[in-house]
Formats: structure tokens, sequence, C-alpha cells
């Protein structure tokens, strides 16, 4: 496990999960239950989910990623068992390099304070 989050905005926290190789997926819960799972395909091992939170105000948990070299990307999340994020942003800002939780300075969503180039994990799936 390396998140949870209301992926799917239904008020239910749900899991998201990576294996060692980089198989990335979300087990969408109702309660203790499974209701469904989706998987995001494989994404690089250089890649590490490093939090999750609503980003762009939308019901819907989404997934902040940091690579080995400090590059930052986020995910927004479509909330439904889909293979694929419905977007992807870059959000570099020289010289910062920490990242906040959901909760600093009262913000009802997430901000993204990071440094690296240009480069985000891309869903190994097709298009």
């Amino acid at each position: 496990m390396v998140g949870t989050g209301d992926f799917n905005g239904d008020g239910n926290s749900d899991i998201l999960w990576r294996d060692t190789s980089g198989n990335t997926a979300i087990w969408f819960m109702n309660g203790a239950s499974v209701a469904s799972t989706g998987g995001l395909g494989n994404i690089s091992t250089a890649w590490s989910v490093a939090q999750t939170g609503d980003y762009n105000g939308d019901g819907k948990s989404d997934i902040l990623w940091r690579d080995t070299s400090g590059n930052t990307a986020i995910w927004f999340m479509n909330g439904r068992p889909s293979r694929r994020p419905v977007g992807s942003a870059i959000y570099p800002q020289s010289g910062q390099s920490n990242l906040p939780t959901p909760s600093d300075e009262g913000q009802s969503r997430p901000r993204i304070i990071s440094k690296g180039r240009r480069s985000h994990p891309r869903p190994a799936v097709p298009e």
C-alpha cells in the first residue's frame, strides 16, 4: 500500500497499491469490502507516490508523484475504475523541495512545491 484517499468521491477511503515492479492499482472500497478495482499500469520504479489529495477540487483524490531526481508530477484521477488518469501536470518551482500536506496553511486543496525538470510518469496502458 502506498496511499489512501477517496478516489471515486463516494465518501469511503480507497487504497492505492504498488508492487516492487511498478504495477499500480486502486481498490475502491465500500467500508471494509472491495467494491471494484482499477489498474493504473506499470510505472517506472524511478517514480514513487509522494502523497494523495484532491488537487483540482473535484471531490476525488489525485496522485502526486516524485522521481529519484526530484521531479514532481500529478495525476488528476477521474474517480472511476479507469486505467488512466484524466490528466497530468508538472509543477517545478526552482529552489523549493518540500511537499506540504493538504492541511498546510488552512488550504482546502493541497499545494505543490517542488523542484525538477519537466518529466513525469506516463501510464503504460493503451491510449
